[in-house]
């Protein structure tokens, strides 16, 4: 199949799918949307986009489907669900299925088996990058699957993003994903830490931050201001990332080893977001 051929359905437009879809728009695929949200479907329908009524009426039309919703009982939904059936009852055999949320492994894993009854192949494909990524085409794609699948969507990730790592097979990339963010979502803690000492020590964070950019203790986080900011606004991004350092908690008990400091992190941002105002 050529990439002329690739009919793509997208599912989840939020704030990092709904820039995936403008840049496939750009790049002239030919893109069908949905979201159970209708008003975030009506800019992409402006610049382009097909808008399905229903997950089946996409699935009808598209080959290929990228998800990117927030959850695993999304996820499950999306592919499998009650009462009118998921996308799996309606998808040609030989599509494929791009999941680009970060759920558990172990689901990745089942659906992917589940779909192979339906002759649809799985590609596990979670994102990092961040929104200004997805805005810019600068995601890097983490895949599981086969190389049929990596090497029919190829044209899809390179429009979509700067680079492809591919570690094995559904859940594999999952698996790497929550390592990433584990690793992340710890360091986000400890830069709080770090600049509650510096508050309470009357140090301004500008100067702080400039120390430690400058030393042994930079990161991805602390060089990236406005991601920064952004976790420190929004009590959303919080329960996100206690959602995957709780799975990466899970995922390490399910392999019988401990994590002790992202236990403690995790503890910190399930405080943190139980604690913040509802809006």
């Amino acid at each position: 199949m050529t990439e002329h051929e690739l009919r793509i359905g997208f599912i989840g437009l939020g704030a990092m799918g709904r820039p995936m879809v403008e840049n496939l728009l750009r790049a002239s695929f030919p893109v069908t949307v949905f979201d159970v949200r209708t008003e975030a479907t009506e800019p992409l329908r402006a610049s382009g986009a097909a808008v399905a009524p229903s997950l089946a009426e996409l699935a009808r039309t598209v080959n290929i489907v990228e998800i990117i919703v927030r959850t695993e009982e999304q996820v499950n939904a999306v592919l499998f669900g009650e009462p009118d059936g998921g996308i799996a009852d309606y998808l040609e055999s030989g599509a494929v299925v791009l999941i680009h949320s970060t759920i558990s492994p172990a689901a990745v894993a089942t659906a992917a088996q589940r779909l192979a009854d339906w002759g649809i192949a799985l590609l596990d494909a979670p994102v990092t990058g961040s929104i200004k990524g997805a805005v810019e085409g600068t995601l890097s794609f983490i895949v599981g699957g086969t190389e049929a699948a990596v090497t029919r969507c190829a044209p899809v990730l390179q429009t979509l993003g700067s680079g492809t790592i591919r570690v094995g097979e559904p859940g594999a990339a999952q698996r790497a994903k929550l390592i990433n963010n584990m690793l992340a979502g710890v360091n986000s803690v400890a830069i709080a830490e770090g600049l509650a000492l510096a508050r309470a020590a009357g140090l301004s964070y500008e100067a702080v931050l400039e120390v430690v950019n400058a030393g042994t203790g930079a990161s991805f986080m602390s060089t990236n201001r406005e991601a920064l900011l952004e976790m420190g606004r929004q009590s959303d991004l919080a329960g996100l990332g206690y959602k995957d350092l709780l799975l990466a908690l899970q995922e390490a008990h399910s392999w019988e080893i401990s994590l002790p400091v992202t236990a403690i992190a995790t503890q910190f941002l399930a405080d943190y977001h139980k604690n913040q105002p509802t809006q």
